[in-house]
C-alpha cells in the first residue's frame, strides 16, 4: 500500500494524507453509516453506472465549529453543534457541478448525526 502527503489541502491550512489516486470507487461509497444515513457522496452517484468511477468530495468550506474529519469515501466524523460544510464533487479527477452544502443537525440527546443533503 502506498500513501501520499500533498499540499492540495482539503481544508485551508490543512495537510492532505491518504491513499494515492483520485478518490474511491463509486462502489466503495457507503450507502449507510452513522444513524443509517449514507455518505455525503452517495446521493451524487448513479449506481451501477458509477461503480467503477473514482469519486472524491473536496471540502471547500469546513464547519465553523466543532471537530470534523472527512474521509475519502465520503463518510465523516463530527463532534460539535449543528452546522454545515461545502464540498466539490470530482469524478475521475474532473470537477462536476457547483459545490454542494451538507447540513449537519445534531439531535438533542442523541449520539448520532443526522445529515440533510442540500443542493
Amino acid at each position: 500500500m502506498s500513501c501520499r502527503v500533498g499540499t492540495a489541502s482539503l481544508i485551508a491550512g490543512a495537510c492532505v494524507v491518504g491513499n494515492r489516486g483520485l478518490g474511491v470507487l463509486g462502489s466503495q461509497v457507503p450507502s449507510t453509516g452513522e444513524g443509517g444515513r449514507p455518505s455525503y457522496l452517495y446521493n451524487d452517484l448513479s449506481l451501477p453506472a458509477d461503480a467503477n468511477k473514482e469519486v472524491r468530495g473536496f471540502i471547500t468550506r469546513a464547519p465553523a465549529a466543532g471537530v470534523f474529519f472527512a474521509y475519502e469515501d465520503g463518510s465523516f466524523s463530527y463532534l460539535g453543534p449543528s452546522t454545515d460544510f461545502d464540498y466539490q464533487l470530482y469524478v475521475d479527477g474532473v470537477a462536476v457541478g457547483a459545490p454542494v452544502t451538507v447540513t449537519i443537525s445534531m439531535g438533542a440527546g442523541t449520539a448520532g448525526v443526522i445529515v440533510v443533503f442540500m443542493t
